[in-house]
């Protein structure tokens, strides 16, 4: 499961790095860090910020993930705040990439082209 992760992150992270032609600025770094990290934080409890999660759609999630990727070259003194953001966002687009591939039963799939070296 980790290597599966760690290559959805990875390969998260490179469609990020050549989707965007202009990094963030310093200012929208901080203002959208600080929003969303309220936006999910303030939600309540554990399982209202689980919700809150879910209701970002999948195109918000990586579009909140590839920024904060980029921020972390944009403002190195930050870079805690934007990698508990990446958690956050890479773990629900882990999650529900999972389920994905659950549900269409393409687990076996998955199995066999990595193990044939197909990633």
């Amino acid at each position: 499961m980790r290597n599966i992760l760690s290559t959805v992150l990875l390969l998260l992270v490179g469609a990020s790095i050549s989707a965007q032609d202009m990094l963030p600025t310093l200012r929208q770094c901080r203002e959208d860090d600080g929003r969303w990290y309220e936006e999910i934080s303030q939600a309540g409890t554990q399982r209202d910020e689980i919700e809150a999660m879910k209701r970002i759609p999948l195109d918000g999630l990586r579009h909140r993930f590839n920024e904060m990727t980029e921020c972390i070259g944009v403002d190195p003194d930050r870079n805690k705040d934007y990698m508990q953001m990446i958690g956050m966002f890479g773990s629900e687009l882990y999650v529900r990439e999972n389920n994905f591939i659950a549900r269409h039963q393409l687990t076996e799939t998955l199995q066999a082209e990595d193990s044939a070296g197909k990633r």
